[in-house]
């Protein structure tokens, strides 16, 4: 039976941890109800991200095993990010995104030789500021890399809306209301963040998605060297994604 304080869309008062656990799931069990088919893309990305490990085991060098550790953590952030995001934790999905996109850009760095392994290990600065070599890195090519300069963009937005306690940050989504009385006011404040237009919602949802297809991407050619046959497996990320723009397009939603 759930708790009478987990009404859906309403401002919580919380006696416990367990209420709060317990409007957690609430709101975990409705917005997969308002995602439908989309949520089938969950274990999709999720198999895509165990292929290579499935598959072979890497080269026995300590470079290897890093960018092997950091696809990994990827996976782990990638999992953060659907809990989060379907338990109404937007700020924190955000911050999982980021976190994996940060992830990203150090194995790419060391992928294409930018920044040799001994550097991250100290914390030199082409690792230490990775977002900055990476914009150097696009700065530098001939021909635009649209996945990694979408990756660079919304590096940007996670680190507004989920990474910093600023105002932004801290207000969106939460500041349920103000009441006065009196001599006193009472705030009301939003344990969840959550948008009640569930086409904003799924686009919300199905954009960050769409970006863990492009980091995925990334790593193509490290698992290719690593003895990974990436034909199929680079095909069904695309596929994905197109799939993705597809179930945007059903919703009358632009893909982002």
């Amino acid at each position: 039976m759930e708790n009478e304080n987990c009404e859906w869309g309403n401002t919580y008062e919380f006696t416990n941890f367990r209420t709060f656990l317990e409007c957690e799931n609430l709101h975990e069990r409705k917005n997969q109800e308002r995602l439908g088919a989309n949520g089938a893309f969950i274990d999709r990305i999720s198999d895509l991200f165990l292929v290579p490990i499935r598959v072979g085991v890497i080269h026995n060098n300590t470079e290897s095993t890093l960018i092997a550790f950091l696809w990994n953590t990827i996976h782990e952030r990638y999992l953060l990010f659907i809990a989060h995001y379907l338990r109404s934790h937007q700020q924190d999905a955000y911050s999982a995104l980021r976190h994996a996109i940060d992830a990203s850009f150090v194995a790419f760095l060391m992928i294409k030789r930018i920044g040799e392994i001994e550097g991250y290990t100290k914390r030199h600065r082409e690792f230490k500021y990775a977002k900055q070599s990476i914009e150097e890195y696009l700065k530098a090519q001939s021909s635009p890399n649209l996945m990694l300069s979408d990756l660079v963009r919304m590096h940007e937005l996670c680190s507004q809306h989920g990474s910093h306690a600023d105002f932004i940050a801290i207000m969106n989504g939460r500041f349920g209301g103000q009441t006065i009385r009196k001599d006193r006011s009472d705030i009301r404040f939003d344990y969840f963040q959550y948008n009640n237009d569930d086409d904003l919602f799924i686009q919300s949802f199905l954009g960050m998605l769409n970006r863990f297809l492009y980091i995925q991407e990334l790593f193509v050619e490290f698992w290719q060297t690593e003895g990974l046959n990436c034909q199929l497996w680079s095909r069904d990320i695309k596929c994905c994604g197109i799939d993705i723009t597809r179930s945007l397009k059903k919703h009358n939603i632009k893909s982002t």
